[in-house]
């Protein structure tokens, strides 16, 4: 099975059938000696849109757009923070 494309552009030179909107979330946290690392929280909701995407049937995610906050938590240790990564596009097949 393909994995499904994903894209923060449209795909003009297709035609397609709009599925649906997919959505994926994901993050990366820190502790006490590692920093929250946003190179590893996008490539994760990346591909987790390509997966909402290949169990609906699509052939791609168009116009794809990420967010993010980083968040910070006071715990014993001292302060965690996480970096999250929101995420949303439209899934399609092409014609």
């Amino acid at each position: 099975m393909n994995q499904t494309i994903v894209t923060t552009t449209d795909l003009n030179d297709k035609k397609c059938e709009i599925l649906e909107i997919v959505f994926a979330y994901g993050s990366s946290s820190g502790g006490m000696f590692k920093t929250a690392n946003p190179l590893e929280a996008y490539p994760k909701v990346r591909d987790q849109l390509a997966e909402a995407g290949t169990k609906i049937g699509a052939d791609a995610v168009i116009g794809a757009h990420f967010d993010y906050r980083v968040a910070s938590k006071q715990g014993c240790g001292g302060d965690t923070q996480a970096f999250e990564v929101f995420a949303y596009g439209t899934a399609v097949k092409f014609k």
